[in-house]
């Protein structure tokens, strides 16, 4: 079990994705990051989807259609597997 989860609800944040998830990688083994795309229009999803390819036991992601913000926190609560949760935005 993982003791962290990160779960981050995304929406058109291509431009700042990458610098949000290389943040908690170094968190390693220890934290799961659950991106929770919410129906992007940019390549949100294919950024999210080369992170989980990359550290497939790290990062996991979640495509939806757009429910907003707090459907996509509650999302992530759902698919969360880590001790403890925490929310970042991207």
């Amino acid at each position: 079990m993982k003791l962290l989860t990160f779960t981050i609800p995304c929406y058109n944040s291509q431009d700042y994705m990458r610098h949000c998830i290389e943040s908690i990688l170094p968190g390693g083994e220890d934290v799961e990051i659950l991106i929770v795309d919410d129906g992007s229009k940019d390549d949100t999803a294919a950024i999210a989807d080369e992170y989980a390819e990359k550290y497939p036991t790290i990062v996991r992601v979640i495509h939806q259609e757009n429910g907003g913000l707090p459907n996509a926190r509650n999302t992530g609560m759902r698919y969360a597997q880590g001790e403890y949760i925490m929310f970042l935005d991207s």
